[in-house]
Order: structure tokens, then sequence, then C-alpha cells
């Protein structure tokens, strides 16, 4: 991969580790870098599907929060929040599995995802009205 010596570790919060591989296959040709080079610098971790696809347990919005809480990230509750569930748990009980020191944890954003939960995030990070003021500008079909 361009030369540089490193492992690339994703978390799957939906499917397997086939379905990823097979996109990450996809973007390699599309992008002409050689599969199996990637693949080789490639783990999928697959134990952080959580309550399912699209669903946020009460326990997988606990881990949310804490983590909001200890590393000041927002995640949103479903998707990232669970990729970061993943990348916490990983670094802390398989710490084997991590080469080097260096360890970067790529947010993809989500944070749409609180609309769906603002009840449960009342008086957690902002309250249901804080949230609707925050958000509802942006799904205004006036602008």
């Amino acid at each position: 991969m361009s030369g540089l010596n490193i492992r690339i570790h994703g978390v799957a919060v939906c499917d397997d580790s086939a379905y990823f591989e097979d996109v990450v296959r996809e973007i390699c040709r599309a992008m002409t870098l050689n599969e199996d080079t990637v693949l080789s610098n490639l783990t999928i971790h697959e134990a952080y599907k959580g309550s399912g696809y699209g669903k946020c347990s009460d326990e997988d919005f606990k881990r949310v929060i804490e983590i909001a809480r200890c590393t000041g990230i927002v995640t949103d509750p479903t998707y990232t929040g669970k990729g970061a569930h993943g990348f916490v748990d990983v670094i802390k009980n398989h710490r084997d599995c991590l080469q080097g020191s260096s360890i970067l944890f790529v947010h993809t954003g989500g944070l749409f995802g609180w609309a769906e939960h603002a009840d449960r995030a009342s008086g957690v990070l902002l309250s249901k009205n804080e949230v609707a003021q925050k958000f509802s500008p942006l799904f205004d079909d006036d602008k």
C-alpha cells in the first residue's frame, strides 16, 4: 500500500468480513491498487454489531455516552458508535493484534443519527429541544 508499513483494522457494525473484503476489492480495482497487498494488511473485527443493523440497544447507547464523556468524541448511537466501541475494545482487550504504537480512529460522521434518539439523549448530551433547534434548520425545505 504505497510502500507504507501499516495495518488497517476495520470494525464491522453490520454484515461480515467477507462482505467488507468484497467492498475493499472493488475500491482497489477502482484505484488500481493491488488487492492482495491491501487485503493482507487488513483485519476486520466482526464482534461489534450490537443489537443489529440500524438498531441501538440500551447497552449500545450507554457505550456511546461513555465514549463521549471520556473522550469528548460524540458519535452516532448506531454505526460510528458501535465502531468506536469496537475500536476501544480492541485496544483494551486485543492489543496483541495491533502492531506499533500509532493508532488512528476515523470518525465517519453520523451525528444525524442522534435525531432519532433525542428522547433517550435528553439530559445526557443535549435536551430534546436543543437537538431540535440545532438540527431542524438542516431539514428546512425553504433553504
